[in-house]
């Protein structure tokens, strides 16, 4: 059950023997990494709502072996499913846990979700799992699990984290910047102008409008 009027999302990738054993999400080692990065980002837990894309937990191959090489083509019930990576596709009997997490989605209707580490970018944007190191800390949309249009910001899974703590910074300020975009459901881009080889009278209009009004 989710925090009534949650507007952030946290989306991991499975259990792990801890959160197997009390029943819920990011209570082990990786949900103590959690918490302190939501501590130091102010961000309260008790405000967002936490799951995995999967469930239940993995087997001890991890979810390759969950995956099949050829496509999968029945693998979700009513999504089109990606590969996970290169000659990785989820097998069919796994798609129910996508099913759920859809109706997750949809019932809290958050106005961002944090996809922690690959996994969960995969299972929200279609985008190879092994891209989480050049697509993280940049806003996209939900492309699948039928929540088209739903904010997303992808970031290290917690438990990189523990393996490569010099990673702490990085998460904390994709939290921090997942913070701000809780406050509204839209994509908000800055509006930019290309200046392509610019005449004198270009570069006089541009310290008129913007050199000229500076405070100094």
């Amino acid at each position: 059950i989710f925090p009534a009027g949650a507007k952030m999302l946290l989306v991991g990738e499975a259990p792990g023997d801890e959160e197997v054993f009390h029943g819920r999400p990011f209570v082990g080692p990786s949900g103590k990494l959690l918490d302190s990065l939501l501590r130091v980002t102010g961000i309260d837990r008790g405000s967002v709502g936490v799951t995995n894309v999967f469930d239940v937990q993995l087997s001890p191959g991890g979810l390759a072996a969950w995956c099949g090489q050829a496509p999968e083509r029945a693998g979700w019930t009513e999504y089109h499913i990606p590969p996970v990576d290169r000659a990785l596709n989820l097998k069919p009997e796994h798609g129910k846990h996508l099913d759920r997490l859809a109706q997750e989605i949809m019932a809290l209707r958050p106005n961002v979700i944090v996809a922690l580490g690959g996994t969960a970018m995969w299972a929200l944007t279609g985008a190879l799992s092994s891209e989480i190191t050049k697509r993280r800390g940049a806003v996209t949309t939900c492309s699948l699990l039928g929540c088209a249009g739903v904010k997303v910001l992808p970031t290290f899974h917690p438990e990189f984290v523990l393996q490569s703590y010099k990673a702490f910074p990085i998460v904390a300020a994709d939290l921090i910047k997942a913070k701000g975009e809780a406050e509204f459901p839209e994509v908000r881009t800055t509006p930019r102008t290309l200046w392509v080889e610019p005449t004198l009278a270009d570069l006089g209009t541009f310290k008129a409008k913007y050199l000229d009004p500076a405070a100094l």
